[in-house]
């Protein structure tokens, strides 16, 4: 990685950096399509949505 190429540039640094930002944007994706997808089947932890009668 400490290897400059004729131009200035640490190639293998560049390469191993744009690989990360490419995944990054990956996880990004996804991360936004889970947060703003709709819930599908969730239920309260006390059961189906249904009416409910307070004990006496």
């Amino acid at each position: 990685m400490e290897e400059v190429s004729a131009d200035g540039l640490r190639a293998e640094l560049a390469e191993l950096l744009a690989g990360i930002h490419a995944s990054l944007r990956d996880v990004a994706d996804v991360l936004t399509a889970t947060q703003l997808a709709l819930p599908g089947g969730m239920q309260p932890l006390w059961g189906p949505d249904q009416r409910r009668v307070m004990p006496a």
